[in-house]
């Protein structure tokens, strides 16, 4: 059963942006001045780090979603212990070990409100200790507090690069994020930095969520890109070198590191268009490949993002396609399906007003009978949002026109080669009926009806009329 995460002890609320608003604005100023005076006792000379830890973790305590307050507290530790290092006997480094394996209860027990009002005393008396720090990661991670969750695991990740609870939580936690590349990205470096055994990496693989398994680099690929890493060190000019390594990052799905790669091979070959193009496609893949691992996590029963994510993904996803298509429509501006995706683009990013314009500029006489009527449909769709009804009308009967001479060509035609999102869940032809009879019901066109009805007798598709 999934726990009902507490954010502080005087504000047991489920989730972050819940914890905020229940801090007053007085309150919110408060810790602010209380964290700026924390950080003034260090430029006093000598710098007082005992003042600025305490007002710190006060500010943690209060406040243990902000990433800010501890980021600075473990930093500011770190420079205390190597200006003045600490000490302690067998009996108070004993005393300290129990802070430690009491979080370790509490984490388990899932009481989020003791964690974290305990966790600055246990990192002050066990300082630089990494599995302590990965447990309040965890703590973090599982209370909506992922950026906070980000800084435990990297200062863990400096004191201990083979604390492998570490790089577990650290990869859930770019998942958790939508940092999909991010989250494959480190899983190579642990192949390339050789910090583990092949065995330890299988069992860091088994620890991880199931959907992220499928996707991880593989050894073999950290081989084949050390070889081209070598070759293009000897041999910067070496072209086919470089449209190696892209296209072996492209099929694995690291899309970070091939749109680096082609940044390098733009600045060693000379500056090309075909590389440009090459960077654009990558976004795009890019975001149609995170939001797709996404869609497939979420209907799993190990559901690691968040319910704002998809919203995020989509909107970035739409903003790459748009800019891909603009890019295209510039470059080759013969190809007229372009000007179709990108007029679609801009209607699902709200732009109704300009995507009408493209619409309108398009000539239906150099489209294929499918995008003439998938053109038609965007059109209608769109003015229709823009309640330019009559309009619309005319838009989804001429579309219906086209459709009904080129029923099996358009019905046959592959939705996924149309590149086009909202239409690839969806027939463009059941669309087509769907959005012309309910337009024509409500203005009472029954002549639209009809022709919509006919058209469904035809075809195997099936409408309510």
């Amino acid at each position: 059963m999934e726990p009902a995460p507490t954010k502080s002890a005087r504000h047991p609320l489920t989730n972050q942006a819940d914890y905020q608003s229940g801090l007053s604005r007085g309150e919110r100023q408060t810790l602010q001045h209380l964290f700026e005076k924390a950080l003034e006792w260090l430029q006093h000379s000598p710098p007082n780090y005992q003042q600025t830890l305490a007002g710190l973790a006060q500010c943690m305590k209060s406040d243990p979603q902000a990433a800010v307050y501890c980021y600075e507290y473990l930093q500011t530790i770190e420079i205390a212990i190597a200006a003045i290092p600490l000490r302690f006997n067998w009996f108070e480094r004993r005393e300290n070990r129990k802070l430690v394996r009491e979080i370790e209860q509490l984490v388990g027990a899932e009481n989020w409100q003791a964690v974290f009002e305990r966790a600055p005393k246990a990192i002050y008396y066990n300082p630089q200790h990494a599995q302590l720090l990965t447990l309040l990661a965890t703590a973090c991670q599982t209370t909506d507090a992922p950026d906070c969750a980000r800084a435990y695991c990297q200062f863990a990740l400096k004191y201990d690069p083979s604390c492998q609870a570490t790089h577990c939580q650290i990869i859930i936690n770019y998942l958790a994020t939508g940092q999909f590349d991010d989250a494959k990205e480190h899983w190579l470096q642990l192949h390339t930095q050789n910090i583990f055994t092949r065995s330890q990496l299988h069992q860091l693989e088994q620890a991880l969520p199931v959907e992220i398994q499928a996707t991880l680099p593989t050894l073999e690929l950290a081989t084949e890109v050390d070889q081209l890493d070598k070759q293009l060190s000897q041999d910067p000019q070496n072209e086919k070198a470089w449209h190696q390594l892209c296209k072996l990052y492209q099929d694995n799905q690291l899309f970070s590191r091939a749109l680096e790669c082609c940044q390098l091979a733009n600045q060693a070959l000379g500056k090309s268009a075909e590389w440009e193009q090459f960077s654009l496609q990558l976004r795009k893949q890019q975001a149609e490949g995170r939001i797709s691992f996404y869609e497939q996590a979420s209907t799993a029963s190990t559901n690691f993002a968040a319910p704002w994510l998809m919203d995020e993904l989509t909107d970035e996803l739409i903003r790459v396609r748009t800019e891909y298509y603009q890019s295209r429509c510039t470059t080759f501006p013969n190809d007229k399906d372009n000007f179709v995706r990108l007029a679609w683009c801009l209607s699902e990013a709200d732009n109704s007003y300009e995507a009408l314009t493209v619409f309108n500029n398009i000539d239906l006489s150099q489209l294929t009978p499918r995008w003439s009527v998938i053109a038609l449909l965007g059109q209608g769709e769109t003015e229709q949002r823009l309640r330019q009804f009559e309009k619309a009308v005319e838009s989804f009967k001429n579309a219906l026109n086209i459709f009904e001479k080129s029923l099996a060509d358009i019905q046959q035609s592959d939705p996924e080669l149309v590149d086009i999102p909202t239409l690839q869940h969806e027939q463009i032809g059941l669309r087509l009926l769907n959005r012309s009879k309910l337009l024509a019901q409500a203005m009472d066109l029954p002549q639209i009806t009809q022709q919509c009805a006919a058209i469904a007798k035809k075809t195997s598709l099936s409408i309510d009329i």
